[in-house]
This record gives C-alpha cells, sequence and structure tokens, in this order.
C-alpha cells in the first residue's frame, strides 16, 4: 500500500489531494481511496521491495507427462509460490497447432500445482498456432489471471499477457517479450516498450523474460534472433534475464557488456543493478535435454570465461534429466 500526493491539476503545486492504494511502478498507483490533504506534504514513492522469502521457479520448453510432471513436483518440493515459464508450454506430443494442446496444458498445471497457483507464461516458436485463438494459451493465462486477482493475490499485470506486458508479484517486477517469437530481431516496438516499462518501475528486483535468444547467450546449437537491444536495455535497468528455447541450463556470471560478455563480477553472491545483470536459460522442461555446443565443457566454461554453471547433456554422462 502507497501513498502519492499531488496538486489538484495533477501538477507540482502545493498538494492539495493524496491517493491510497497499490503502488506498481514509480508512476502508477492502483487508486484504492482519495482525500484532501491536511498539510503540506509531498510523500515520493520510495523503492518497492519484493515479498520476504518469496521463491520463483524458471520453467520452459515443457511437454505432456512424466518428465514435466515430475518439474511440478520438484516446484512443490521446493516451496516455489509462482513460477515463470519461458515459452514452448507443451512442446512435441503431438502437431502444435493439435487444439487439445491448451487444455492439457491447463490440466497438467491444475492436477498438481492446482487452478489457483500463481503461474505466468510467455509465448514460444512452438506455441504460436495456438497463442491467441479461443481456448487457446493466451487465454488460459488471462483465466488464471483473472483468478489470482479474485482469489487476493498481490498481483497486477498490464498489457498484452505472455507477449507485451509487465507484471508486479509480491513486489517482484517481470516483463515479458515475445521478441524473436511475433517479431524480428531488435524490433523497435518491442525494444521500446521493454524500455519504457523498464524505466517507470521503482522495484528493487526486476526481471525480464523472452523465449528466444542470441547465440553467445547460450551454449547449445541456436542462432541470434532477438538481437542484442533488449538485453542491453535489461542490464542498463539491472533487471535479471531469463529465456527458453535452449533445452539446458547455463546462468551467466554479472555483465556488464552482453553482446560483448564483458564480466563485472564473478564471484557470488553477485553485484546485480543498473549496467549489469546476469542472464540465464531455463530450458529442462522436461522436453529432452541438449547437449553442450559452445565454449568449454568444463569450468570456466571457455568462451570469455562468462559462465558461471552450465548443465547439459555433457553434464550428467547423456542421461536425460529435467528441473527448473
Amino acid at each position: 500500500v502507497a501513498e502519492w500526493h499531488e496538486d489538484d491539476n495533477g501538477g507540482s503545486g502545493d498538494p492539495e489531494y493524496i491517493f491510497r492504494g497499490t503502488l506498481i511502478s514509480n508512476s502508477s498507483l492502483v487508486v484504492d481511496s482519495v482525500d484532501e490533504l491536511s498539510v503540506n506534504q509531498v510523500v515520493s514513492p520510495g523503492p518497492i521491495n519484493t515479498s520476504e522469502n518469496l521463491k520463483v521457479a524458471f520453467v520452459g520448453d515443457m511437454t505432456d507427462g512424466g518428465d514435466s510432471e515430475d518439474v511440478f513436483n520438484l516446484i512443490i518440493q521446493e516451496g516455489a509460490e509462482v513460477v515463470l515459464h519461458q515459452g514452448d508450454l507443451i512442446q512435441g506430443a503431438g502437431y502444435d497447432d493439435d487444439p487439445t494442446k491448451p487444455g492439457r496444458w491447463e490440466s497438467n498445471i491444475n492436477a498438481t500445482l492446482g487452478e489457483n497457483f500463481s503461474y505466468f507464461a510467455l509465448i514460444g516458436n512452438h506455441d504460436i498456432p495456438l497463442w491467441d485463438v479461443a481456448g487457446g494459451y493466451q487465454e488460459k493465462m488471462i483465466d488464471r489471471y483473472n483468478r489470482m486477482v479474485a482469489n487476493g493475490k498481490e498481483v497486477v499485470c498490464v498489457g498484452e499477457l505472455g507477449e507485451a506486458s509487465y507484471c508486479v508479484y509480491e513486489g517482484l517486477f517481470f516483463a515479458q517479450s515475445a521478441i524473436g517469437v511475433l517479431s524480428g530481431q531488435d524490433d523497435s516496438t518491442y525494444v521500446s516498450q521493454l524500455q519504457t516499462d523498464l524505466s517507470n518501475s521503482n522495484n528493487l528486483w526486476k526481471l525480464c523474460a523472452w523465449h528466444k535468444m542470441q547465440e553467445e547467450m547460450q551454449i547449445g546449437g541456436k542462432n541470434d534472433e532477438t538481437g542484442w537491444d533488449v538485453y542491453e536495455a535489461c542490464k542498463e535497468s539491472g533487471a535479471l534475464i531469463f529465456s527458453g528455447h535452449e533445452h539446458s541450463y547455463e546462468r551467466t556470471h554479472s555483465l556488464r557488456s552482453m553482446e560483448n560478455q564483458i564480466l563485472a563480477d564473478v564471484t557470488s553472491p553477485y553485484i546485480v543493478g543498473p549496467g549489469q545483470t546476469i542472464k540465464a536459460v531455463a530450458g529442462m522442461g522436461g522436453y529432452q535435454l541438449r547437449d553442450q555446443e559452445r565454449c568449454e565443457e568444463d569450468p570456466p566454461y571457455g568462451c570469455n570465461g562468462e559462465w558461471a554453471s552450465v548443465y547439459t547433456l555433457n553434464q550428467t554422462n547423456f542421461v536425460k534429466k529435467s528441473g527448473a
């Protein structure tokens, strides 16, 4: 709950009104009440912290059945309160345009996590045919979001959910983008929206999420598909960056240049803030696990030494595993 003071013209003169409600960024307030001020005092919104001990699970590239069910069970075992799913919601198990897939995906979540569990997904390339159709993935996500709100979850989302939006969940800000999936590289619409949403956020913890990536931001066989502008925009805001698409797990050290993979901090716990951040790929949601094709297979993982952690078929001796 926050307070915002301003004058009757919305300007910067003597304040006359106080707005009370839920602050979702440094320029956005969901207003619950408005009262006339009795004192001449301006209260500026301070940094918004995330709820203490909030645990978030990051997944991507899931399928229908056992391995993905194991990932859901792991999420429960680890006590995660919210899931962020970076695209390819139910890969394999039939063609991408199989109209039963969105319902099966929803049923899989409900069977293990429950129909009111806080779950946010964004679009991946395998989700395109059934994303914005009647009964499709986006509609399922909107219905789930409405249930979260109806059940009193502390959450606000703005924009096209799962493709060009941001949400604030218990003080955690995360922006979702379809860059590279519904657009080409460095698409100015997606880049500008990310920059605007990030600059308007006063949240201490910020995340950026999309499905695809640049070749240097993964250790498998993917090519450049998003462009560097979104990476650098999120880095400048100090937002952590997550993607799926490559079926493995890898995380960088803190970088001060995403495009050139210039190290800023290699010691955990890392310093993350404006001008330096971490990129992670969470693509072990149950549909395949792939091998490592770039950088060395042993620490410090070659290239520019940017990789802090890598988990692929090479690290499991080619035994398939899944995780979040």
